[in-house]
């Protein structure tokens, strides 16, 4: 699965039913998360990953549009080779 697969089938996975041959959805697993916090401020994270193809995706959800910030782009896929 490509780095654009997995933002295409994340896409997919939000804006209605998903396909029924998810291959993304029956392999993702949480690594990290982020607590909330407020607007205007910074996190960081340490990962410790070995060679594989990771998205970081964010799930809070836009109070203006009720839709999850993936839905506008807060997403990015990358390998680690």
């Amino acid at each position: 699965m490509t780095e654009a697969d997995i933002i295409d089938e994340f896409h997919s996975l939000f804006a209605g039913t998903p396909p029924a041959e998810s291959s993304l959805a029956a392999s993702m697993m949480p690594t990290k998360y982020a607590a909330l916090q407020s607007g205007g401020q910074t996190i960081y994270n340490e990962f410790d990953l070995t060679s594989g193809t990771y998205a970081v995706v964010c799930f809070i959800i836009d109070p203006g549009t009720d839709c999850p910030h993936l839905m506008d782009g807060m997403m990015t896929a990358f390998t680690i080779e």
